[in-house]
């Protein structure tokens, strides 16, 4: 194999320049990993450090005596200049290939360890805002996001906190910013802009080995707002149709009882029409033409209708009027079974659905309610069904639906209401008239 001193200076010097290199990045290996303290690590770059010291001062050495031939006597030092090239391109490899594990090694653990340019870099990171200062309002540790929030909103970067605090709570704050819901006490206040992205801001005070700070949040809520104002506007909606519902089935109550009793007046105008026509006949017809009987009967029948224009409000079918309600809102009802035949039963049932028909279009957004109306024991048993959203919580039973189960337990029933797997309104009474 060729000795490394063949080549003439050109080999050696590369090779001394290679060795140089790695003796640098050896020497920064085993500083790092002793400022760390890394242990067994150390060992191993120290170890690392003075080979590549070694090896350097081997190729340096037989560098000098191929340019100082008066330098070639006897070993140790001969030996240098007639070592083959290969052995010192391998001890280079092998320490290369050391001196990067090391490297990694130390890299991994500098990723590992919590430092606080870690700390800072992984709060940049974040896409909320996030700022801690002193009591005093100096910042001390303010995240990009933060700081460029300020700027934009209030024209400057974060400088104090309590300034930045004391303008959000008073609205000072850029044209194409707004302030809502301010709440000084509790810390919170919600910043929007006008391009529909909002900021929920909280402050709260902190204790961190023995430090008293002021820890300031800006909370990215862009999609919660838009989703709030959606669904206030939803029960703004719901609130108009609830409303024209009822309004409307007030207005249909009314024109149909207007209409039962125009249709009772023709009816009557008609039969006393026909029986004072009969009077008539009856006296101009000799004695024994006359048909008392049938002349009596006819006015009896008279009588009985005219006992029956005061009722002509029973006439009127709540329950239908209750169907056009609900078609009037796009709502399909149905029912099986059927309806207690008694007045008061019947009565309390129709407050039941419709009370159950008005909350699975306000809340469910429903297209669809189903009735069950089944007698068992001689009690009504009325099942109220929608295929409306589900709530994403058990609601707090007020207004109406508290109002219905009232009066199914003032007359000895029960009323349950079921939330999973889906909406239903389950009454059990019995009531006789």
């Amino acid at each position: 194999m060729t000795a490394i001193g063949s080549f003439g200076t050109l080999v050696p010097g590369v090779l001394g320049f290679v060795s140089l290199v790695l003796l640098v990045v050896a020497t920064y290996v085993l500083v790092e990993t002793w400022m760390l303290g890394l242990g067994r690590v150390r060992v191993y770059s120290a170890g690392a450090f003075a080979a590549s010291l070694l090896l350097m001062w081997a190729i340096d050495f037989a560098c000098y005596q191929v340019t100082n031939p008066s330098m070639l006597v006897g070993p140790p030092t001969y030996v240098l200049s007639v070592l083959p090239v290969g052995l010192y391109v391998v001890l280079l490899v092998v320490l290369i290939i050391v001196i990067a594990r090391l490297a990694m090694l130390l890299r991994n653990e500098r990723m590992a360890r919590i430092t606080p340019d870690s700390v800072k870099e992984a709060i940049d990171a974040l896409p909320d805002g996030v700022s801690f200062s002193s009591v005093d309002g100096s910042p001390v540790l303010v995240n990009i996001r933060m700081d460029a929030l300020a700027h934009d909103a209030f024209g400057t970067s974060l400088k104090n906190e309590r300034t930045l605090w004391g303008r959000l709570c008073c609205g000072a704050c850029n044209q194409d910013y707004a302030v809502e819901d301010v709440d000084s006490e509790a810390g919170r206040a919600l910043l929007v802009a006008t391009d529909g992205r909002s900021w929920q801001f909280s402050r709260r005070a902190l204790a961190i080995d023995g430090v008293e700070l002021t820890e300031t949040i800006a909370a990215d809520v862009t999609e919660e707002h838009a989703l709030l104002m959606q669904l206030d506007e939803r029960n703004r909606q719901m609130a108009e149709v609830n409303e024209r519902l009822r309004a409307y089935g007030r207005d249909l109550v009314q024109l149909t009882r207007e209409e039962e009793a125009l249709a009772m007046k023709v009816r009557v105008h008609n039969e006393v029409g026909r029986a004072m026509v009969a009077l008539r006949a009856y006296e101009r017809q000799s004695p024994d033409q006359r048909d008392r009987e049938q002349l009596l009967a006819l006015w009896h029948r008279v009588t009985h209708l005219l006992e029956d224009v005061g009722q002509t409000e029973m006439i009127v079918d709540d329950w239908e009027l209750l169907c056009k309600a609900a078609a009037a809102v796009d709502v399909r009802l149905t029912i099986e079974g059927k309806l207690p035949d008694g007045l008061a039963a019947r009565k309390l049932a129709v407050m039941v659905v419709h009370e159950c028909l008005n909350n699975a279009v306000r809340h469910g957004d429903a297209h669809e309610v189903n009735v069950t109306c089944v007698e068992r024991d001689g009690m009504t048993e009325l099942t109220v069904t929608n295929d409306g959203n589900m709530p994403a919580m058990p609601p707090e039973e007020t207004g109406g639906l508290s109002n219905i189960r009232a009066s199914v337990e003032r007359v000895g029933g029960m009323l349950a209401v079921q939330w999973s797997p889906r909406v239903m309104v389950t009454a059990r009474y019995g009531l006789e008239d």
